[in-house]
């Protein structure tokens, strides 16, 4: 072989590879975030695949509220993160970069919590956050409750309030799934492209802004304006600015 063709060999290897290098990322970039919400320790080995089913086909976070699994080793598949018990902000955060929000295992208390919107521990407040912000939230029914024969011994009229409670995520838009069905509903949801409905501001907005001390209100492009809420918001003195397309 020439030095000529193994000069051009060699520089073409390098250009494949750098290649090769770019187009990852990118692929990176087409899955979507997961955050994995890891609040109770019943049932690690139900949730340790599940959690290795999910992160296979995208970007998966597994956020522990309590001390992570002492077995639990590093994984280059997806990231882990503590969460305090104290720290609003490193919920929230997650929340704010995740896609879809997982609860795994939920317990009464914390059906409870999200169920009546209160946000005052790491699940409930990342869970409340997340359905405020029009986020894809997904939760198992399965560990609620005693499983198989155990739940002939609940009694009735708890089985109803625990079934209300899970009738009110599913109101809110949760999806309430069994455990074994939770990890293809994410892997759907995470190849499909999610159809969101454009939010709407009526005059009780405007009115409830200005109450609120507000003077001018930034809108996202996909936000709509009622005329009437144009007019009260003139009417109010309140300005309103649309990113992307424009006028007051």
């Amino acid at each position: 072989m020439s030095l000529e063709e193994t000069v051009s060999r060699i520089v073409r290897q390098v250009v494949n590879e750098l290649l090769l290098k770019k187009e990852k990322p990118a692929a990176e970039v087409g899955r979507k975030s997961v955050l994995i919400v890891v609040a109770d320790e019943r049932h690690a080995a139900d949730v340790k695949q599940l959690i290795h089913d999910i992160a296979a086909s995208t970007r998966t976070t597994v956020a522990y509220c309590r001390a992570a699994p002492t077995e639990t080793e590093p994984s280059d598949n997806f990231e882990q993160i503590l969460w305090a018990e104290s720290d609003r902000a490193q919920w929230f955060k997650a929340v704010e970069q995740a896609e879809i929000i997982v609860l795994p295992i939920l317990s009464i208390g914390t059906l409870v919590k999200i169920s009546s919107l209160i946000d005052d521990e790491p699940a409930s407040g990342a869970f409340v956050n997340a359905m405020m912000n029009g986020k894809e939230v997904v939760v198992s029914s399965s560990y609620v409750l005693p499983t198989g024969v155990n739940k002939l011994s609940v009694p009735p009229v708890i089985l109803d309030v625990v079934n209300g409670h899970l009738q009110q995520l599913s109101r809110y838009g949760v999806h309430v799934v069994y455990m074994k069905h939770l990890a293809a509903k994410v892997k759907k949801l995470s190849s499909s492209p999610r159809s969101v409905k454009r939010p709407l501001v009526h005059a009780k907005h405007v009115r409830d802004w200005v109450n609120e001390g507000e003077t001018e209100i930034s809108l996202s492009a996909n936000v709509l304006m009622t005329p009437l809420a144009k007019e009260e918001a003139k009417l109010l003195g309140l300005e309103w600015r649309q990113s992307q397309e424009g006028t007051k």
